[in-house]
């Protein structure tokens, strides 16, 4: 997706913003663009995205979204802890990908 954003805004001469050196992760609204706050809000704003859609293919793109959204379902149906930071159930299904 990194790529296929870069490819974009070269094909488009798009300007790219300026630089950004700190954490982006819980910036204030004031700060500018927010990332996705949920697993849910992301996979719908890729599934929105036309332009990255044209970059990697309905099906790769069809694909991602499903595996985000079945990620949520599993969290909520099988255990998750919303509130927690890092939840029994995170570290069952992904201690092997650390």
């Amino acid at each position: 997706a990194t790529l296929a954003g870069g490819l974009i805004g070269l094909q488009e001469r798009l300007d790219p913003p300026p630089s950004f050196d700190g954490m982006a992760w819980g910036l204030p609204p004031e700060e500018g663009v927010q990332l996705a706050r949920s697993i849910t809000t992301a996979a719908d704003a890729l599934d929105g995205d036309k332009r990255l859609r044209s970059a990697l293919g309905d099906s790769l793109v069809d694909h991602w979204v499903g595996h985000c959204r079945g990620e949520w379902l599993a969290f909520h149906t099988t255990g998750g802890d919303p509130a927690s930071r890092l939840s029994d159930w995170e570290l069952r299904r992904y201690f092997e990908n650390v």
